[in-house]
């Protein structure tokens, strides 16, 4: 069973019936987290492979700078 995410990284979402929905940079800097985690590096290669397929002028800039 996963571990709970550490207070400190729970934020950048809003609640809608009770469910919380993160918000579309919280998802994002979720990613990058999740995949450092999981390969315990993340090359530039590897972040720029990653985003290729994103649409990152969508993302709100304030919100990443929590």
């Amino acid at each position: 069973m996963p571990k709970p995410p550490k207070k400190k990284l729970f934020w950048g979402y809003y609640t809608r019936d009770g469910v919380n929905i993160a918000y579309p940079e919280k998802a994002f800097l979720d990613l990058i987290y999740i995949r450092h985690l999981k390969n315990r590096e993340m090359s530039e290669e590897r972040l720029f492979s990653m985003w290729d397929d994103m649409y990152l002028e969508e993302l709100n800039q304030e919100r990443l700078l929590f």
